[in-house]
């Protein structure tokens, strides 16, 4: 977004005047869009360097950016470990008569024990 804010800045009066130029032509013709917009160069323009940057990363690179270090995998495992836990001795939710059952009743008993 800086790029595109740095050329709107660098061509400030060039934008200005031919977007007042397209909003009195859109109000002649009754409608208007975006396709002769002057902003959208610049956002094309910053959507292609932005995709060649990432389209030219090497194998190894993508490799380093995906990967976790051992301090994450170790938090995930953590993490994980907490919820399978808290799901496993959370009592599940019975209601209505089912939940009186004697047999039903025994087991929510013991349950997360």
């Amino acid at each position: 977004m800086r790029s595109i804010d740095s050329a709107y800045e660098n061509n400030k009066q060039q934008i200005e005047d031919e977007m007042f130029k397209l909003a009195l032509d859109g109000i002649a013709e009754g409608r208007m869009d975006y396709s002769k917009d002057p902003i959208l160069p610049y956002v094309v323009q910053t959507i292609n360097k932005t995709v060649e940057k990432f389209s030219n990363v090497s194998a190894e690179e993508q490799d380093r950016m995906v990967s976790i270090n051992q301090e994450q995998m170790d938090g995930i495992r953590a993490s994980d470990a907490r919820a399978r836990d808290e799901f496993i001795k959370s009592e599940p939710k019975i209601e209505g008569s089912l939940k009186n059952n004697d047999i039903v009743a025994k087991i929510l008993e013991k349950w997360g024990h």
